[in-house]
């Protein structure tokens, strides 16, 4: 299980199957939680953000509210005004799924 998950993983990287991944992840149930964890904070922040926000969205219908958290109280500086605004939208997205409850 752990091979096909992070063959979902690799996937949300895809701006054709990225959006797919996410809605796969989440089939996975807690067993994603971690390898979405790991994705979302320790990858690049990048100008084309849907793969990260992809991952957010997947982390809070699993119900990771604290990962969300964790995102949100880092401190990342980013010099780039591009990816300061991709990552601006992720965690926004992060905010406002944390606020709503949605899943």
């Amino acid at each position: 299980m752990q091979a096909e998950i992070q063959s979902w993983i690799d996937r949300l990287n895809s701006l054709v199957d990225g959006q797919q991944a996410s809605l796969q992840l989440v089939e996975f149930g807690a067993a994603a939680i971690a390898p979405l964890k790991q994705f979302l904070l320790t990858g690049t922040p990048r100008g084309i953000f849907q793969p990260r926000q992809w991952a957010v969205e997947a982390l809070a219908a699993l119900g990771a509210r604290d990962v969300l958290f964790e995102y949100l109280a880092r401190d990342d500086h980013i010099s780039d005004p591009v990816v300061q605004h991709g990552e601006d939208a992720v965690r926004n997205t992060a905010a406002r799924l944390i606020v709503s409850g949605a899943e």
